[in-house]
Order: structure tokens, then sequence, then C-alpha cells
């Protein structure tokens, strides 16, 4: 494990608490003071979502973790998924931190 994983793993982390502290949305970035999972972990790097660059640099790091994590392509479609919960996009993101220190995807 190096220091980028412990990077990529606390993002991840702050991520979900972002989440938990401010709520959840679908459809964009952020709405009224909510995140989606990638405008999370865009506010966790201290980024607005729009501004990130989500296939480079640390958001597109941590970025990379949670779409293996999911086994998806695009993290805003599976964010986006009708009957997706505030939980389990929480959970993905904390499991996403957990493989990361782990080393794993």
């Amino acid at each position: 494990m190096n220091a980028q994983t412990n990077d990529v793993a606390a993002v991840l982390e702050r991520a979900a608490e972002v989440i938990v502290d401010n709520g959840w949305c679908q459809g964009t970035f952020s709405f009224d003071g909510c995140y989606c999972a990638l405008g999370a972990i865009a506010n966790a790097c201290g980024i607005e979502g729009w501004k990130a660059n989500f296939a480079e640099g640390m958001t597109g790091r941590a970025a990379q973790q949670l779409r293996d994590t999911i086994d998806r392509d695009a993290v805003d479609e599976w964010n986006d998924t009708e009957g997706r919960t505030q939980t389990e996009v929480v959970a993905a993101l904390r499991r996403a931190a957990t493989l990361a220190r782990a080393g794993a995807a």
C-alpha cells in the first residue's frame, strides 16, 4: 500500500461523508446542497463537480476506484439509475475506499 492508495481511500471515505452530511441527488453533480457520487468525490477533493476532471488526477483515480468497485463504466449512469438509493451510493463509496486500502478493485 502506498501514499497514493491511502489518498484515494481518504477521498472516497470523505465523499461518502459528504453525502451522509449533505444528502444525495441524481441527475446533477449537486443540487440544493446535495451531491451525486461524482459530485461528492469532487467535493472531497475541494473541486466544484462541473470543474472536475474525472479522467486524471485524484478525482480520476477515486472515480476509477469507484467504477472498478461497482463494475460499471459510468458512475453517473449508475448513480442515476431509477431505484438507486443514498444508502447504496454511500456503501459503494465506503467499499471502494476499503478496496483501495487493500490494493484491490
